[in-house]
């Protein structure tokens, strides 16, 4: 206990500081101020479970940790509104053309996706090998400017 809390227990009993105080005194205040804190400690205790109990039952304060504000509580229903009487139809509604008939080709399944979402390139034949010569090409320069072969 702090020197502060020895004051308070030797002025409740009415006795001074300076060294007339029997130390039992002094321990037994201080074991009577203890059991008073630590019942005040359980009362406010209770007293906080009986409002977290009637916050929970109101709804609020029941997010998940990284949840945005707002999204524990329950939305109230809209108040229902009444529907506009609806204006008689001057056309009859077109019938629905039948869908097309569906190939019967069996269709490939879908490629899985790769981790970089390029997808590949859809080149001809000949645009492939037009790129492969462009390619070889700007080796052949390159190499030629570095002075190799």
């Amino acid at each position: 206990m702090s020197f502060f809390a020895i004051v308070l227990a030797s002025a409740a009993l009415g006795c001074e500081i300076d060294g007339h105080m029997s130390t039992e005194k002094v321990a037994i205040e201080i074991q009577n101020a203890i059991a008073a804190l630590s019942a005040e400690r359980d009362e406010l205790a209770a007293k906080i479970d009986v409002l977290k109990d009637t916050l929970a039952k109101l709804g609020g304060g029941r997010r998940k940790p990284g949840r945005p504000k707002g999204s524990g509580t329950k939305k109230k229903a809209a108040p229902a509104v009444k529907a506009a009487p609806a204006a008689p139809a001057a056309k009859a509604p077109a019938a629905k053309k039948a869908p097309a008939p569906k190939k019967a080709a069996a269709k490939k399944a879908p490629a899985a996706k790769k981790k970089g979402g390029r997808k590949k390139p859809n080149w001809s034949p000949e645009a492939k090998k037009a790129a492969a010569e462009r390619m070889r090409k700007y080796w052949s320069d390159r190499k030629k400017k570095e002075g190799r072969k």
